[in-house]
């Protein structure tokens, strides 16, 4: 049982695990608002409105820091890796994207199914807001 409680204790944890799942449940909400029904394939597919990634890295990062100092080697590198996520999220994703529309357009027919989709920097900013959220609420009010 101790362990399921240290689990509950570790805020990082939960609160990016938080981020990650209400970015990702947004996106099953959103497609029944926009198209009448709800979706929930739109669970696994890349891009759209959040970035659940982004939201997923920057609850983590801001609450290791908020819990075990912003000097401490757990924040620095959780800096480090959200440079890297957030990058890829934006600009190799994005290449992705354009470099499949080319080939599709050369073969002249689909080619992915679901299409790979890159962020934009609205939903990397939206994905950094909820991070943010997240981790204020855990980080202040998490009971464990």
């Amino acid at each position: 049982m101790s362990f399921f409680l240290e689990l509950l204790s570790n805020k990082t944890l939960i609160a990016a695990l938080g981020a990650q799942a209400s970015s990702q449940g947004f996106k099953v909400i959103r497609s029944w608002y926009k198209e009448g029904r709800i979706r929930f394939d739109r669970i696994a597919v890349y891009g759209d409105f959040p970035s659940a990634h982004t939201a997923f890295i920057v609850a983590g990062t801001l609450t290791s820091g908020m819990t075990g100092g912003w000097s401490s080697p757990a924040f620095a590198i959780g800096v480090i890796f959200s440079a890297i996520v957030i990058s890829d999220a934006l600009v190799q994703r994005r290449a992705i994207e354009e470099t499949q529309k080319k080939l599709e357009s050369l073969a002249g027919k689909k080619l992915f199914d679901p299409p790979f989709r890159g962020h934009t920097l609205g939903e990397i900013l939206s994905g950094a807001l909820v991070g943010i959220l997240w981790s204020l609420l855990i980080g202040l009010f998490w009971p464990f």
